[in-house]
């Protein structure tokens, strides 16, 4: 019932801004690192979390195409808790290669 990972919860919130669009985003429920976290939480408004982030980047000196790699790679890291394994006889066995292909696509890596 909490949220640890509150720039997911922001990114997924923002997903559909112009800036996010072209990530293709899913709702939260779809990402099993937010399973058991809250939806919302109180007084939290993820969106405005969302572009105080952006600000305080800009306010770093980045840029918006360097803001956008950083938020594949959070994007890539969310995707890649999706990947589920099988025990294999001496290894790990990827369950569906989906989500790794997907993470892949986010952090622009060759699979």
């Amino acid at each position: 019932g909490e949220r640890g990972f509150h720039v997911f919860c922001q990114l997924l919130q923002a997903r559909e801004s112009p800036l996010l669009k072209d990530l293709a985003l899913e709702e939260m429920s779809h990402y099993r690192y937010l399973a058991n976290s809250l939806l919302t939480a109180p007084g939290v408004d993820d969106g405005r979390c969302f572009e105080e982030l952006r600000s305080a980047l800009g306010a770093l000196g980045f840029t918006e195409t360097e803001q956008i790699q950083v938020f594949r790679i959070v994007a890539g890291i969310l995707t890649l808790g999706n990947c589920a394994f099988d025990a294999g006889e001496d290894r790990a066995l990827l369950k569906d290669a989906a989500p790794l292909l997907r993470a892949g696509e986010l952090l622009e890596v060759d699979p």
